[in-house]
């Protein structure tokens, strides 16, 4: 399990209905590292996260699409095991495309 809070600037583009935002915010996780694994983990990490998203205004719910990047550094800390030592990792790969109701005045 991993929960994550990000706090994203964001700036219009123009007169058009795209947007991009900057943000970050740190992540805390408890669990295995696979399901394999015995070894119970606590983690703790940050993530910095960048992106784009466009809100649809034709629509009478307006869709939000939204394309980003979000590396993720993290630090394991075993919890029985004291003899091994903490580990960190650090994830590169982490690209999402997300689809949400906008909720609330339009821009």
């Amino acid at each position: 399990m991993h929960i994550q809070g990000l706090y994203e600037k964001h700036w219009m583009l123009g007169r058009s209905n795209f947007s991009a935002y900057l943000g970050a915010g740190p992540g805390i996780g408890f669990g295995k590292k696979n399901s394999a694994s015995k070894q119970l983990y606590f983690a703790l990490g940050i993530s910095p996260i960048i992106g784009f998203d466009y809100t649809s205004q034709r629509l009478r719910i307006p869709l939000i699409l939204s394309l980003d990047y979000k590396p993720t550094f993290h630090a394991d800390f075993p919890v029985s095991n004291k003899g091994e030592k903490v580990g960190t990792d650090f994830s590169y790969y982490e690209i999402a495309f997300s689809v949400r109701i906008g909720i609330g005045r339009g821009r």
